[in-house]
């Protein structure tokens, strides 16, 4: 008598799960990708409220995935861009 085989349900499985969870990590590039495209706009345009909007992209993106480097990296990035818009709006008011 032929013992049943758990290999290829196990395969099965194993390729759903990962197929998952692949998908799950596109979303969050995608997210990531937008928040980059705000944020080039936002330096563009020397915007701070658009830098503000990425950031949140990228905090929600880290929040989901605390793995997510490159998000972690552009929150950090765009924290330095809304610094660095701070002291060039504080230079323009001292020579008022």
């Amino acid at each position: 008598m032929k013992k049943p085989s758990f290999a290829l349900p196990t395969i099965l499985v194993l390729l759903i799960a990962s197929s998952h969870l692949l998908s799950q990590r596109v979303a969050e590039n995608d997210k990531v990708k937008e928040g980059i495209a705000l944020s080039g706009k936002a330096y563009l345009l020397y915007d701070s409220g658009l830098f503000l909007k990425s950031n949140e992209i990228f905090k929600k993106a880290y929040s989901e995935d605390g793995d997510n480097k490159l998000a972690l990296y552009m929150i950090a990035y765009s924290d330095y861009r809304l610094m660095e818009a701070g002291f060039a709006k504080a230079e323009e008011s001292s020579f008022e």
